[in-house]
């Protein structure tokens, strides 16, 4: 982070408030995100309005949790 002066960059100010920790897991989390939303793409994956309706229900019930269980599930 160096190429920033420190009131430029913002995520020194996420740093400063949220920690070490809290940082790389919301770092993380995007890169996950961008990562699978370019394998769908690149793949032409489609989803059904079923998959969605599944989908969506999940997530209003157990949040990302939920699709935790699904990836350890296997």
């Amino acid at each position: 982070m160096a190429f920033f002066r420190n009131s430029e960059c913002p995520l020194l100010d996420f740093h400063a408030r949220w920690g070490d920790q809290a940082l790389y897991e919301a770092v993380s989390v995007c890169a996950l995100f961008n990562y699978m939303n370019r394998l769908v793409e690149g793949l032409g994956i489609k989803a059904g309005p079923d998959y969605f309706k599944v989908s969506s229900q999940r997530l209003a019930e157990h949040g990302y949790g939920g699709l935790i269980k699904l990836i350890k599930q296997g």
